[in-house]
């Protein structure tokens, strides 16, 4: 026959009890506070009147922890808004330097931000390219080659 312990008001050692389990203190180290044995603080934690008051403690604690994080992450948000003109102006201030790859990587993160995906290079030095060009387009290329290089465009007999 197994012993049980009925509690029917919750006293204050009861509820410091409950604040040592929700700070996560095992049977064995809260007998040790209050110089009891396990297996009498085990009937009290096992009592329902007991169990009640730690299922609503707990869900306090949940309330309470939402409540925090909520704040927390509101407090950030405002926080990051209200920086990030002054992140786009460093930017902005980073694409006028006079080192060639600030500026570039000012501007890859810049395009980044705003959406628009990273261009990938490529060597082409030595790739070959065929082109089906009829003699109207090659007339055009040679004429656009001759006014911006002043020089003729070879074309290759066919």
């Amino acid at each position: 026959m197994s012993k049980t312990y009925k509690i029917q008001r919750l006293q204050a050692k009861h509820k410091a009890i409950i604040e040592y389990v929700l700070q996560g203190l095992g049977r064995k180290e809260i007998a040790a506070i209050f110089e009891k044995t396990p297996e009498g603080i085990g009937l009290i934690i096992s009592s329902p009147v007991f169990q009640e008051e730690l299922s609503r403690r707990r869900e306090q604690l949940v309330e309470k922890t939402d409540e925090v994080t909520l704040t927390e992450q509101r407090s950030a948000m405002m926080n990051l808004q209200e920086n990030q003109f002054k992140a786009s102006q460093v930017q902005i201030d980073l694409l006028g330097s006079e080192d060639e790859r600030i500026k570039q990587t000012s501007a890859m993160d810049i395009l980044d931000r705003t959406g628009i995906p990273k261009v990938r290079q490529t060597d082409n030095r030595n790739a070959n390219i065929t082109l089906a060009l009829s003699v109207d387009d090659l007339e055009r290329i040679g004429n656009v080659t001759r006014t911006v290089f002043n020089k003729n465009l070879e074309v290759p007999a066919s």
